[in-house]
């Protein structure tokens, strides 16, 4: 499938060469490389941080969701309650679960950092996640 892009790189693909006439007048063909690089632009470090930080919190959210808190934030406020009150215990364990994986993934950052690994992908910074053992 061609793949053409106008001057202000907004790319257009055609099913056929034989509808390049719908195209704007000062498309040109590009290669399918560089169609995609146009469509999905490389991020920069400091995006794909900011990616893995919010699939990071994403997963503790949807953690704390599937026990019915709104979010990780809800079931972390619980551990203020008095011990022994409902879902003070369970409250507790979420906070220490949040501390765990915030510390675990700003040493992975660290070590990214200084060059000792690569960045992770959004889905690998989540399997390194601690378990939560409630």
């Amino acid at each position: 499938m061609p793949h053409y892009k106008d001057l202000h790189s907004k790319v257009y693909w055609l099913d056929s060469v034989k509808f390049e006439y719908l195209l704007p007048t000062d498309s040109v063909q590009i290669t399918d490389e560089e169609a995609e690089s146009l469509i999905r632009p490389v991020l920069t470090f400091d995006q794909r941080v900011a990616v893995n930080i919010a699939a990071i919190q994403a997963e503790l959210d949807r953690q704390a969701q599937l026990k019915s808190y709104d979010n990780i934030l809800s079931a972390c406020s619980y551990a203020a309650q008095p011990e022994g009150a409902p879902f003070q215990a369970e409250g507790a364990t979420y906070l220490q679960w949040r501390s765990d994986v915030w510390a675990q993934a700003y040493a992975v950052l660290a070590e990214v950092q200084s060059g000792n690994l690569p960045l992770p992908s959004p889905e690998e910074s989540v399997a390194q996640m601690p378990l939560l053992n409630l």
